[in-house]
């Protein structure tokens, strides 16, 4: 499980792939560009819960923020 830092939300296929072609991309679904946070931030998330932010069934993929 990895902990990422955000530089930019871009529609799904805008970024280049070497395992899937662009064809079969859904266009309205996004993508990230950005990199493995430090792993001060790494250790404040991973195997931690953040559900009390997110309603019970929610997907297991999560994202969250804070501004």
């Amino acid at each position: 499980m990895e902990v990422y830092e955000i530089e930019e939300w871009l529609p799904a296929g805008t970024l280049p792939y070497h395992t899937r072609q662009a064809q079969f991309f859904d266009r309205s679904r996004w993508e990230f560009k950005g990199q493995i946070a430090p792993s001060a931030i790494c250790e404040k998330y991973v195997e931690q819960t953040v559900s009390p932010s997110f309603l019970k069934g929610s997907s297991p993929t999560l994202y969250t923020w804070s501004e």
